[in-house]
């Protein structure tokens, strides 16, 4: 069986058109996490670079990443993602094995259950 896959990296974008982003990727992100084999999206603005947007994924395997990608919502985000400038992105997709070493272990591990 495939091993989890893990997704990291990053866009940026023109800060002064950050406000655009937030509300799309908002909506994107809710869609994703939404899917089956999702187990963790997240696209978090950078705390000290103004337009930088850091993308982290974890997917239960190679088939429900395969699955979001050629869904109609990455369709959509596409388009909306055509008419926004990017300077810079890079974002690289990793299969592993196992649960990986824990640095930090405080609760649970699935953030399904961390309440808002």
């Amino acid at each position: 069986p495939d091993g989890m896959i893990i997704v990291q990296g990053f866009i940026k974008v023109q800060a002064a058109d950050f406000a655009k982003y937030r509300r799309r990727l908002a909506l994107h992100a809710a869609r994703v996490q939404a899917l089956d084999g999702c187990m963790q999206y997240s696209l978090a603005e950078d705390s000290g670079i103004p337009g930088l947007i850091w993308v982290s994924e974890r997917w239960r395997d190679k088939a429900a990443q395969a699955a979001h990608l050629a869904g109609d919502h990455m369709g959509e985000f596409n388009q909306f993602m055509k008419h926004m400038p990017m300077s810079a992105g890079h974002i690289a997709s990793y299969q592993v094995e196992g649960d990986g070493e824990w640095l930090l272990r405080v609760g649970s591990s699935d953030i399904t259950q961390l309440s808002v």
